[in-house]
């Protein structure tokens, strides 16, 4: 069950990453641990932005635990987890 989620994961990434390149628009929706959340992912998201101006782009700060099940529901497309993710 967690290989299949972590599959469907990477499918709902890869066709948001599909639609960005062919058509330069779609929603990308990130969550991050707080520590990255203030300092890494802000920058990304300018450097982001500039290339990709018509991609919306939601951005969440969550504990892991959180940014895991964001993921593994679908509310969220990629997550950047500080600490190892306990799946069971």
């Amino acid at each position: 069950a967690e290989v299949r989620a972590a599959f469907v994961g990477l499918d709902r990434l890869r066709a948001t990453a599909a639609a960005v390149r062919e058509f330069g628009s779609g929603t990308l929706r990130v969550a991050a641990y707080p520590a990255l959340g203030l300092s890494f992912v802000p920058k990304a998201v300018r450097q982001f932005r500039e290339e990709w101006p018509e991609v919306r782009l939601t951005f969440h700060v969550a504990g892991s635990t959180a940014i895991r099940d964001l993921v593994a529901s679908g509310h969220m497309d990629v997550g950047l987890a500080a600490d190892e993710i306990e799946t069971t």
